[in-house]
């Protein structure tokens, strides 16, 4: 009865504007998401590093087997490894190669060596020296010392607690307040003292959904939800001290209605370094909190500030890497605070997405917007010398790059694809060299089934000015002669780039294109914190607005250069 009345509903829409197309159901049912995940397989290598970065091994699994690879780096040669992998479950595997037992994950596509595995329960968190354990119950923590288990806290209660991801569990399906809870905490290497993370969502009102095609009835979900205009959730930091079992809260408000981000701990462990954020996410600070519970600020960012935990490290005794967009783009910056100085390590008109690694002088990065005449949200890899400040390309495909850098910093595998390209995985030496092509996508399957890849398209803002950047997906039985209703995908963050820019990506915008329709995503402005300050910005004071003049105007423009596309 169902599919009947959302027949005659599309089939009434379609008549409404007008199309000569109509509702390809067979099409749209032979291309659904699990149908056309299972017909491409992206063959994206993920590295097990052996032999001190020398060597690695991977696997690579197929429709009805798991296959097992070595390189060999300075043979520049890849060899299929003739062992039996034997299957324990539908997504876990284990093999025995050079004397040492490894898992497989097909899942997470890595691999583990099981001797290194020691069992720790998903419920508790385990000290670096594993003579300690917390776990939360009834809302309160517990510590277990050597099988000796005491209460640590008393004062826990519902939405007032020590769970992982407390504030965004607030479904009242996944409170079973009676079982044993990860805590959201954090040991110090030394294992001397903990962090504990806490959130007040008691002041948070109930929202509701209605599940209306659960079995035999409808049902009702309770959670809780802020709109605008409600207090908001408060954090709240607590130090736990091994030595005198002492438990209290760090003084930490600089801001009303601030948050914490756990950012790690400091080379000799004794500090943990916290970023904190105000209200509305225009200043944050870096703070480092010790066993003591004092805090000390360590940079303050105004303005631009970067309100995601994004790049921070401890590089040497009071010199810390960061990233900031204190000149209007994302940069990287070493902050020495023993002599005050700032050095900013990149610059340019291009954003910073993430720091791989640093070795010695070198940075290496993940970096969108630099090259001329390539998508700015594609990650193309570069290292930068802090010392001469020289930038190298190291990844050259115009595509979006996953890299994966060996232990010693000399090699790295480079997996990379583009919305109407296949993913393709290569060994390069970390000068960019190419060392050896590894895996390549196959699209036969999807080819047999009338694949058509969605493009890249741009446009204009509606300032006429600010280039913007989106993916349409068309039917696979499209013709240029007909008119398509077109949906546009908004989805206005602000965060990060929403719009897809690897192959396979967004697949249901694929499956709903079949049904008879032209599907858009485009990255508006304020949508993404992966271009310039002025662009991520224009969210302010209208986050529900503000990403629908723009997705008009890209309509419009793309209904002008294209006549099978209907503006009505």
């Amino acid at each position: 009865m169902k599919k009947i009345l959302l027949i005659l509903f599309l089939s009434f829409v379609f008549k409404l504007f007008g199309q000569e197309v109509k509702p390809n159901f067979i099409l749209a049912d032979n291309n659904t998401y699990a149908k056309l995940v299972q017909r491409y397989n992206s063959k994206e290598v993920a590295p097990f590093w052996i032999n001190n970065g020398e060597m690695f091994i991977y696997c690579i699994k197929n429709e009805k087997n798991i296959e097992l690879f070595q390189v060999d780096i300075h043979k520049k040669q890849k060899k299929k490894l003739d062992i039996k992998i034997n299957k324990i479950d539908d997504s876990n595997y284990d093999f025995l190669f050079e004397s040492k037992q490894y898992s497989y994950d097909s899942r997470f596509n890595q691999i583990k060596l099981k001797e290194a595995e020691s069992y720790k329960p998903n419920s508790e968190r385990i000290s670096p020296d594993n003579k300690y354990s917390v776990f939360e119950k009834n809302h309160n923590l517990f510590i277990n010392r050597k099988g000796n288990i005491s209460q640590i806290t008393y004062d826990g209660e519902v939405f007032h607690d020590y769970k992982e991801n407390d504030y965004y569990f607030t479904n009242e399906l996944n409170r079973e307040d009676t079982s044993i809870h990860t805590s959201n905490i954090s040991w110090s290497p030394n294992s001397d003292f903990f962090i504990a993370f806490r959130t007040d969502a008691r002041m948070l009102k109930d929202n509701w959904v209605i599940n209306s095609i659960t079995e035999p009835r409808t049902s009702l979900t309770t959670y809780k939800q802020r709109n605008p205009g409600d207090p908001k959730s408060k954090d709240e930091i607590w130090v736990y001290n091994i030595v005198n079992n002492e438990f209290f809260q760090a003084d930490l408000k600089r801001w009303e209605g601030e948050n914490y981000w756990f950012l790690g701990w400091n080379n000799n462990g004794n500090n943990c370094f916290i970023q904190r954020i105000n209200k509305h996410q225009t200043e944050c600070d870096i703070i480092a909190i010790n066993k003591q519970g004092e805090s000390t600020i360590i940079i303050e960012e105004r303005p631009n500030a970067n309100i995601f935990p994004k790049e921070f490290r401890e590089l040497d005794e009071d010199e810390y890497l960061w990233f900031s967009r204190r000149d209007g783009w994302g940069h990287l910056y070493i902050y020495d605070n023993g002599i005050g100085e700032i050095n900013q390590i990149t610059k340019g008109e291009f954003s910073v997405e993430q720091v791989v690694s640093v070795k010695d002088d070198i940075i290496y990065f993940l970096a969108k917007g630099k090259e001329e005449g390539i998508n700015p949200y594609y990650s193309l890899f570069y290292s930068v010398n802090i010392k001469t400040k020289e930038i190298k390309l190291l990844s050259p495909e115009n595509a979006g790059h996953k890299i994966l850098i060996s232990p010693d910093n000399k090699y790295f595998i480079d997996i990379y694809s583009r919305i109407d390209q296949p993913h393709k995985s290569e060994l390069r030496d970390t000068n960019g060299n190419l060392i050896l092509s590894l895996e390549e996508a196959n699209i036969s399957e999807l080819e047999q089934n009338k694949w058509i890849s969605p493009e890249v398209f741009t446009v204009k803002a509606a300032d006429s000015i600010t280039n913007l950047w989106g993916v349409m997906w068309k039917p696979f039985d499209f013709d240029p002669n007909k008119t398509y209703p077109i949906i546009s995908f908004v989805y206005p963050g602000p965060q990060h780039n929403f719009v897809p820019t690897g192959f396979h990506q967004q697949l249901n915008n694929m499956h709903l294109a079949q049904y008879g329709f032209i599907v858009v995503m485009c990255g508006t402005r304020g949508s993404s914190y992966q271009r310039t300050v002025e662009f991520s910005e224009y969210f302010r004071m209208g986050l529900r607005d503000y990403p629908l003049v723009d997705n008009k105007y890209m309509i419009e423009q793309l209904a002008k250069k294209h006549s099978f596309i209907n503006i009505n």
